[in-house]
């Protein structure tokens, strides 16, 4: 039985601090309310090109076939589009021995040992995530080796764009080499020059992920070299180190989504996904939204929620600026207001009566505003989390739980429920 199959048998009628509530608990794939059953997965909008995988609160990743919802129990995400540009992330062509002679690494990767031995000791999947066992050793006599194995992709980038690097690791035996100078990422372009980012490793035995990002300032297209292991051995260091890599990534934007598992020697893309309802029948002149949520990243202008009715509406954009901004929209006219949201969990209420609304995150109240005329159930008909009605826009997280309450909130009540 996978995991969508069992969150779909956790269906409960809920009642919350006594308001009628439509409740989308996306850690546990279900809608409620008093009046009515539902199923998130079944209201979405959603497309994906390719396999992908998502953490869960134990820390292990499930994959999602194509064209499946992302949801495990930490919640669902959701997001812009993401094009991965590794190849063979799904570590086919890994075989054990020896490499060089009956051992491989996965398709279209290379090594360069230095005078050292690499050897592939397994290939499975843990924690959900494909990997291979490889261990390096090297009694170094001479001068400085730098061993590696690599992944060398040619993309096409704009300039000033960021590109994340993902790749999960530990340490099964042995020991890093003295040098903390460990290139795990190299961009180069037509210029000829270097761009490294160096991070080292940290020397642990547990599942790790190393996440970094890097800024591109070359020429397009530019090379990408993914190194998973780029050792500095110094003359008369001895190595004997075993390490597990498992499934990496490289990716065009500032948050490392989890992986996508793709075919060999091909990339992979998923297409923008989030989640929209109709919400008209609550017929909503007054009430409020709870949403809980982990943000992973800002880019310019994404939404976060959306109300919608017609040609009115009321959007909470996140933006560049590490800010959430609201914004009520009627006939043209727009009204906005703003204050400081970051990156991880969030709990956020927008409730509203009359002509005003109030926002409230993370335990206080932040945005008092007037819309310069009355609301009526009308401008509330669809709620979409995560991009605008009809899809553009889209904001990277992982939702949840979002409540839509059918009445205003009080302030005591949207400070208790915002608290973390």
């Amino acid at each position: 039985m996978n995991l969508m199959t069992m969150n779909r048998k956790r269906r409960h009628d809920l009642d919350f601090f006594n308001h009628g509530a439509r409740i989308y608990n996306f850690e546990r794939d279900r809608i409620a309310s008093k009046t009515d059953f539902g199923h998130i997965a079944d209201q979405l909008t959603y497309t994906r090109a390719s396999d992908a995988l998502m953490v869960n609160a134990q820390g292990e990743y499930h994959n999602f076939i194509a064209d499946d919802v992302a949801q495990t129990n930490l919640g669902m995400k959701i997001g812009p589009q993401v094009t991965n540009h590794l190849l063979s992330t799904g570590m086919q062509g890994a075989s054990v021995g020896v490499l060089g002679a009956a051992g491989s690494l996965p398709t279209g990767w290379t090594y360069n040992a230095t005078g050292g031995q690499f050897e592939i000791l397994a290939v499975g999947v843990e924690y959900g995530l494909p990997y291979f066992e490889m261990k390096y050793s090297l009694t170094n006599g001479g001068g400085v080796a730098y061993p590696y194995i690599q992944s060398a992709n040619a993309v096409a980038v704009n300039n000033a764009e960021d590109w994340a690097f993902s790749n999960h690791y530990k340490k099964v035996a042995g020991q890093w080499p003295a040098d903390a100078s460990v290139a795990q990422l190299d961009i180069y372009g037509a210029d000829g020059t270097d761009n490294p980012a160096s991070n080292r490793p940290d020397d642990v035995t547990e599942f790790t992920r190393l996440v970094q990002v890097e800024t591109i300032a070359r020429s397009n297209p530019v090379i990408c070299d993914v190194n998973p292991l780029y050792l500095v051995v110094a003359a008369n260091e001895i190595i004997d180190l075993t390490l597990r890599i498992y499934t990496p990534q490289f990716e065009p934007g500032a948050y490392a989504n989890d992986p996508i598992v793709t075919a060999e020697n091909a990339t992979g893309s998923c297409a923008e996904i989030y989640a929209e309802s109709d919400i008209s029948t609550l017929g909503l002149d007054a009430g409020g939204i709870l949403i809980e949520f982990n943000l992973h990243n800002f880019d310019t202008s994404d939404r976060l929620l959306s109300l919608s009715g017609g040609t009115k509406g009321l959007n909470i954009y996140c933006n560049s600026t590490n800010s959430v901004q609201i914004k009520c929209s009627y006939g043209g006219n727009v009204y906005s207001s703003t204050t400081t949201l970051l990156a991880g969990d969030n709990k956020l209420v927008i409730t509203w009566a009359g002509d005003e609304f109030k926002l409230f995150l993370n335990g206080t109240l932040r945005i008092t505003k007037n819309a310069s005329r009355v609301l009526t159930a009308a401008d509330f008909e669809t709620v979409t989390f995560g991009a605008a009605l009809g899809g553009s826009l889209f904001t990277a997280a992982t939702f949840k739980k979002a409540v839509i309450f059918n009445a205003a909130l009080a302030d005591a009540e949207c400070i208790e429920w915002t608290i973390l």
